[in-house]
């Protein structure tokens, strides 16, 4: 076990109380700045020759539970896509114009530990009903479809905004952009969900994309058939027609994950 509170590591002896850096839960925690980031010091190509195996080896090194990485961690993902449609074996060398793109995004990834997130959700105090709120926020792209939750807290004259759960998937081929958006609001609210009962939080929530099709299949009881439909009635049980709004697309934080970065 380890703390960030010198008096704890103390009494309860502490065994690497001289090292700030420490693992958790697939991350590193910088403890005397309080603070999360990716463990990418293993990153690196197998070998010079890129194939399906070592290209999906590299990729999934780059982990992080609150998701924050995501824009980053999309490209890979989009590239395996690409190859199993190529239907290439897994020791087959992948095409250049797949192998380049691969390895530049590894030559770059380093930069990503300078990329780090408070491990505290509030830097405000306590969250309540009466400061707090979430904001959920949700977009698509042909690419992939992505949700990420933040948390505002107001104490006096200071207002704190914190990323605590992102997520991208994927975009399944020959899907239409509105139905990968309406993917995207489904994934944000189940995310709102998980966030909510985690945190024990009964405050207001807001539910943001910049889709109007997607607001009006959510806001009006028509016949949209079985795949509108079905995902329609999922999010109206968790959430009310009137806390889902439009965010013009360029203002959207959710466009990042939806497109890579």
């Amino acid at each position: 076990w380890t703390s960030n509170i010198s008096d704890d590591g103390k009494i309860l002896g502490e065994s690497s109380s001289e090292e700030n850096v420490v693992p958790l839960l697939g991350m590193l925690w910088d403890k005397e700045k309080d603070e999360i980031y990716c463990d990418i010091k293993s990153i690196s190509m197998p070998n010079k020759v890129v194939t399906k195996r070592n290209l999906l080896s590299v990729a999934q090194r780059v982990f992080d539970v609150v998701g924050f990485t995501c824009p980053v961690s999309l490209l890979p993902k989009l590239l395996l896509q690409e190859v199993w449609m190529r239907k290439l074996t897994w020791d087959e060398p992948l095409p250049d114009d797949i192998a380049d793109k691969f390895s530049k995004w590894v030559d770059s990834i380093c930069w990503l530990k300078r990329c780090r997130v408070p491990r505290i959700v509030s830097p405000l105090g306590k969250l309540s009903s009466d400061t707090s709120s979430i904001h959920v926020f949700c977009d698509a792209s042909q690419f992939a479809y992505a949700a990420c939750v933040f948390i505002r807290t107001e104490s006096q004259d200071e207002v704190a905004v914190q990323l605590v759960y992102a997520k991208s998937r994927i975009a399944p081929k020959n899907v239409t952009i509105p139905r990968l958006e309406l993917l995207a609001t489904l994934v944000g609210d189940r995310m709102y969900t998980l966030v909510r009962e985690t945190l024990k939080l009964s405050c207001k929530a807001y539910f943001w994309t910049d889709s109007s099709i997607v607001l009006t299949w959510i806001k009006e009881k028509e016949d949209w058939g079985t795949f509108v439909g079905n995902r329609c009635r999922e999010i109206c049980t968790t959430t009310n027609k009137e806390e889902w709004h439009h965010i013009p697309g360029d203002l959207n934080p959710a466009d990042l994950p939806s497109r890579g970065s």
